[in-house]
């Protein structure tokens, strides 16, 4: 295995490593988390996450960063390899009872340097769009889940326009009295009725040939091919071994060239830019690795 280090030496935090192509460095002054800078106890807690995304400013640094630690949510202005973060200046903040964030992501379709959606989700099932720039909660999804999401402010204000909402299919599925959640209940419940009926019709044609003909045009097309695939599906068990289902003996596996111990905690989030790599861990802190070449000079 073509692979460096071993030993003592994996067990070390490394702030830099080399690769064939240069040295990958982490930037100190690039490093985001919380403003207090104490490493979050990570026990129990939703993996970190991040969101990048670009504004194209006239300021020419539009890059906005949104990670989620622990009950806390944070946006800043990320700077990049060249400039030093400002953790004491975030452009929103939130904390959250009841419930944690677990994931989100910006619309990059409609992002301007003046307005920006931002979709969460959270760890009891609701679903919050969030403008961070105006500092705005514009539709909670799935409220009714038995926990609270508290955001700064007033209570939620009325929905947006739908030319202003995400462009997300289960959003804009779910009208304005029903959510999300209710929709998707109430399509698998027709798809499973759909299927049972199909199968009914299968076993007893005869048996029930009255009772199912007024409901006949449920049997739709899709059905029957359905049906012909469940029909003609191939047995697993004689899959096995095959370019269907190698064993593993036979998968061509990616051997590491480096393998480094960069944090205490896992990692969680990975984003290759053209100038850098980002990661974070579960900690929460968001670390930048200048690539090779790529950091010339830094501007306090």
């Amino acid at each position: 295995m073509a692979m460096e280090g071993g030993g003592k030496e994996m067990n070390e935090i490394k702030t830099q490593f080399t690769t064939r192509e240069g040295l990958y460095k982490q930037l100190q002054h690039s490093e985001y988390s919380r403003p207090n800078r104490v490493p979050f106890n990570s026990q129990g807690s939703n993996p970190v996450r991040v969101s990048f995304i670009n504004l194209n400013d006239q300021s020419g640094n539009g890059d906005r960063l949104c990670f989620n630690v622990g009950r806390e949510l944070y946006f800043y202005i990320y700077k990049g390899v060249r400039k030093a973060a400002d953790l004491s200046k975030p452009i929103d903040k939130r904390i959250y009872k009841g419930t944690q964030p677990t994931c989100h992501d910006f619309n990059h379709l409609t992002a301007t340097a003046e307005s920006v959606s931002l979709l969460v989700g959270f760890s009891a099932g609701q679903v919050q769009l969030i403008d961070p720039i105006k500092k705005e909660t514009s539709k909670l999804f799935n409220e009714d889940n038995g926990n609270s999401v508290t955001t700064p402010g007033n209570s939620v204000p009325p929905p947006l326009p739908r030319s202003h909402s995400l462009p997300h299919s289960a959003v804009l599925n779910a009208g304005s009295k029903s959510s999300v959640m209710d929709r998707a209940i109430a399509s698998g419940v027709s798809k499973f009725a759909t299927l049972s009926l199909h199968d009914r019709k299968e076993r007893h044609h005869e048996k029930d040939h009255k009772r199912n003909h007024s409901m006949g045009h449920i049997f739709s097309k899709s059905s029957d091919k359905l049906n012909l695939v469940t029909k003609t599906k191939t047995d697993p068990a004689k899959t096995l071994g095959t370019p269907l289902c190698p064993r593993m003996e036979d998968v061509p596996l990616l051997e590491p060239l480096i393998c480094k111990k960069i944090a205490h905690e896992r990692l969680t989030v990975l984003i290759f830019l053209e100038d850098c790599i980002v990661t974070a861990c579960q900690e929460g802190f968001i670390c930048t690795w200048g690539r090779p070449g790529k950091v010339v000079s830094f501007n306090p």
